[in-house]
């Protein structure tokens, strides 16, 4: 699943992820965190959030609790994240990347982390 203000951004990505044959959610909110916060109850097994950078960190833990199952990868304006985001990003096992990194660079990212789980490395 895949939520994202910006339609185009989430047309690219959305392609990427669906060229290795995922089955794609496209979701597109006025505010990303709020829309992921209702779409986690679907149970997705990713879910890529695209940040605006205004997000409230509580919201992003209640959102990382909530998806305790999902893998999550986070989609940021501008790198190096803030030290809380990584903090609580390396608690719940979540992923950054920049928003502006080629759709290449999530497809992999996704792919990498169902390897992870299915082949028991860390």
């Amino acid at each position: 699943m895949i939520v994202d203000g910006d339609p185009s951004s989430l047309i690219r990505y959305a392609a990427s992820l669906a060229t290795l044959r995922f089955t794609v959610t496209a979701v597109q909110p006025l505010r990303p965190l709020q829309g992921a916060l209702r779409m986690v109850k679907q149970r997705p097994s990713v879910m890529v959030i695209a940040l605006d950078g205004d997000e409230n960190l509580v919201d992003i833990r209640s959102l990382l609790r909530a998806g305790a199952e999902t893998k999550f990868v986070f989609l940021i304006p501008s790198m190096p994240p803030k030290a809380s985001l990584v903090r609580i990003a390396d608690e719940f096992g979540a992923t950054i990347l920049a928003k502006h990194d080629a759709p290449l660079v999530l497809a992999a990212t996704v792919v990498a982390m169902f390897a992870r789980t299915t082949h028991g490395a860390a």
